[in-house]
C-alpha cells in the first residue's frame, strides 16, 4: 500500500511540474535590439530535431531562408537552434522557447548561438509568425505563448506585443534601432 501511495505521490508532482509553465523576464522592443546581431524575415524550410551528446535534452536546428534583412546581416540561409522538438517518438515541449514548423514565415531578433547557429533573442519574445488576414495583408504575431510567464524586473506581469502590420513591425525596429544609434539614416 506505501508503494503505490508513493508511486502515486511522485506521479502527482510529476505531472504537476510538467504542466507548469516557464517564467521570462519581459524583453521590450530596444531590449530585443540591444541584444540581437540581426533582425530577418524569413521561410522555414527545414526542422531536425535531435539528442544533445549526453541524450538528455532535445535541440532543434531550424534551416530558415532569408526572405529580407530588417537589421545587420545574415546569410541566404541560416540555421536557428532552439530548445524542444521530436526525436524517436519522445517529444519535449520547453514552454517559452520558440518553435517552429516547415513553411512558417517569420520575423526573429537573431543572436548568436554557437559556431554554426543563431538562437532567437528573448526566446519568444524575439520571434514573430507572419500570417496574411482575410485582405491579404501580411501581419507579425508575437509568438509569445499564453502559458508563459512573461514578468517586469519589478515581478509585475509584462504587458506583450500585440498583432500588428508586418510593415509596420518593420518600420518600428528601423526607427528604434536609429534612435538607439544602432544604425544611421
Amino acid at each position: 500500500m506505501k508503494r503505490y501511495l508513493s508511486l502515486g505521490l511522485v506521479l502527482a508532482v510529476t505531472l504537476t511540474l510538467s504542466a507548469s509553465a516557464s517564467t521570462f523576464v519581459a524583453m521590450s522592443q530596444d531590449d530585443l535590439l540591444k541584444s540581437s546581431t540581426a533582425v530577418v524575415q524569413g521561410k522555414v524550410l527545414q526542422v531536425d530535431s535531435y539528442w544533445n551528446d549526453t541524450n538528455q535534452i532535445i535541440f532543434s536546428d531550424v534551416l530558415v531562408e532569408v526572405e529580407d534583412e530588417v537589421l545587420g546581416k545574415a546569410d541566404a540561409l541560416i540555421t536557428v537552434r532552439t530548445v524542444g522538438g521530436e526525436v524517436d517518438g519522445f517529444h519535449v515541449d520547453a514552454h517559452g522557447f520558440p518553435t517552429f514548423d516547415v513553411d512558417d514565415r517569420v520575423l526573429m531578433f537573431l543572436q548568436p548561438d554557437t559556431k554554426d547557429s543563431l538562437k532567437v533573442a528573448g526566446y519568444q519574445q524575439g520571434l514573430f509568425r507572419i500570417v496574411s488576414d482575410e485582405a491579404g495583408v501580411e501581419m507579425a504575431i508575437p509568438a509569445t505563448e499564453l502559458e508563459t510567464n512573461i514578468i517586469t524586473l519589478d515581478g509585475q506581469k509584462a504587458s506583450l506585443p500585440s498583432a500588428q502590420t508586418l510593415d509596420e513591425l518593420k518600420s518600428s525596429i528601423v526607427d528604434d534601432a536609429a534612435a538607439l544609434g544602432l544604425i544611421n539614416r
